[in-house]
């Protein structure tokens, strides 16, 4: 949990300025909880943002999924379930939502993994 920990410290160092150009929306908890690092991730504006993001990581060889399906919208939640009303917030996370590398010996590829995230920012088509 430390390495994770660390490395979870370190993205949310290297995306504040990010965040606080309203460009992401980093993860966030109450005062009284504590995270395990099993996971980072970013808010991107949108899905177009969200999958071009996952583009451009993936040519460099980085994997960034997106993390998941909402319940109610996957197959099994489509034929099983039963949901009152719509879940507009679920729905608008799930296709923002993009997951960064996280595991306890990433190491400085977490470096790696910060440089080419900025250089999407920085690109015209993403930038700030």
């Amino acid at each position: 949990n430390k390495r994770r920990l660390s490395i979870f410290d370190r993205y949310m160092e290297a995306f504040t300025d990010l965040a606080n150009a309203e460009r992401v929306h980093l993860p966030r908890w109450l005062d009284a909880c504590t995270g395990n690092g099993h996971m980072f991730y970013l808010l991107m504006k949108n899905i177009d943002d969200r999958n071009t993001f996952i583009a451009y990581m993936r040519d460099a060889g980085i994997i960034t999924p997106f993390h998941y399906v909402p319940l109610h919208s996957a197959p099994a939640g489509l034929e099983y379930g039963h949901v009152d009303g719509p879940l507009d917030a679920t729905d608008n996370i799930s296709k923002r939502l993009v997951r960064l590398p996280m595991f306890f010996d990433l190491g400085s590829e977490a470096e790696t993994v910060i440089d080419h995230a900025h250089s999407y920012f920085s690109k015209e088509k993403g930038g700030l």
